[in-house]
C-alpha cells in the first residue's frame, strides 16, 4: 500500500463511525481476500478494535443446522458475537463462508442487521465500482453482486 493509500485508509478509520453513531457498516473492498483481511486486521490491532474471523467459527456453528435454517442461524451467530463484544467498532474478517450458495445466507442483510447493534468494519473480497458491490470475480463459482446499498463502501489497494 502506498503512503497516500495508507493516509486515506487511516483517515477513513479515524472518522468511523461518523457522528458518534452507535451503528454503521463500513465495507472495505479488495479483490485479494488475503490483502483485504490483512489490511483490516492491522488497522484493528492499531486501534485495539475487536476482530472476529468469521469462517471457522461460523462453520462450526452451522455444522448441525438444516440448510433451510442456516440463514437465520448465521444471523444469530453474528449478532451474538456483536452482543458479546458490545463495544464497537468490530472488525469482521475472513467472511468467505457467507457467500457459499449451499448455505442460503444473504450476507448484506446479515451484516446490515448486525451493524444496527454496533459499528462493523468488514473485509470484503471482491470489487466496488461505485454502484455495484461484487463478491469474487465473475469467473468464480460463488460470484454475486449487489447494488443500492446503504453501507459506506471503500476500495483499498
Amino acid at each position: 500500500m502506498s503512503q497516500s493509500d495508507f493516509l486515506l485508509l487511516h483517515e477513513l478509520f479515524d472518522g468511523f463511525p461518523s457522528f458518534n453513531r452507535r451503528e454503521g457498516l463500513l465495507i472495505v473492498v479488495n479483490e485479494s481476500p488475503a490483502r483485504v483481511n490483512d489490511i483490516l486486521k492491522e488497522e484493528a490491532i492499531e486501534r485495539t478494535w475487536p476482530t472476529v474471523a468469521v469462517n471457522l467459527e461460523l462453520a462450526n456453528a452451522l455444522r448441525d443446522v438444516r440448510p433451510t435454517d442456516r440463514d437465520k442461524a448465521a444471523d444469530r451467530f453474528i449478532q451474538s458475537k456483536v452482543r458479546i463484544i458490545q463495544n464497537g467498532p468490530i472488525v469482521l474478517v475472513e467472511i468467505d463462508l457467507l457467500f457459499a450458495p449451499e448455505l442460503y445466507i444473504d450476507p448484506i442483510r446479515l451484516l446490515t442487521n448486525a451493524s444496527q447493534l454496533c459499528p462493523l468494519a468488514v473485509a470484503w473480497p471482491g470489487s466496488w465500482d461505485g454502484q455495484t458491490l461484487s463478491y469474487a470475480t465473475p469467473a468464480h463459482g460463488h460470484h454475486r453482486h449487489w447494488s443500492r446499498l446503504s453501507a459506506d463502501i471503500r476500495n483499498v489497494r
